[in-house]
């Protein structure tokens, strides 16, 4: 593509890697979203819908809130993938990029009190990097 395009594979990391820091800014505030659908994610990767924000639990519990809300965002990452794969042709690193983009950004801007035992937790669960 032309110097100054923007490409589908361009758009799939950039919004892998706000999504990852957006992530890390709502969990290190102490809070989880609980219900990251696509339809709380926007296309310019904004979370919206705060009715569904709430403050994440001690201990375990908070974990368990924590790790729904990567599963949600992974599904999310994955569903945008395979529409964008329509455009784009069916590629398997596109997926792997973007997840590993997601794992990067949510680690380097996650400023929690239990990073380590977040991180830790959600690499044993989702193999992240």
């Amino acid at each position: 593509h032309k110097e100054g395009d923007f490409s589908m594979e361009d758009y799939l990391e950039w919004f892998a890697e706000t999504l990852g820091r957006q992530m890390a800014i709502i969990h290190s505030a102490g809070s989880y979203h609980n219900y990251l659908t696509p339809h709380n994610i926007t296309l310019d990767c904004r979370v919206v819908d705060f009715d569904s924000i709430h403050e994440i639990s001690k201990g375990k519990a908070g974990l368990k809130e924590i790790e729904g809300d990567i599963k949600e965002v992974s599904d999310t990452l994955s569903r945008l993938v395979r529409r964008l794969e329509n455009f784009m042709g069916t590629d398997n690193k596109k997926w792997e990029t973007a997840r590993k983009l997601f794992w990067k950004n949510y680690a380097d801007n996650l400023n929690a009190e239990n990073k380590a035992a977040i991180l830790e937790a959600l690499r044993e669960k989702y193999g992240s990097n």
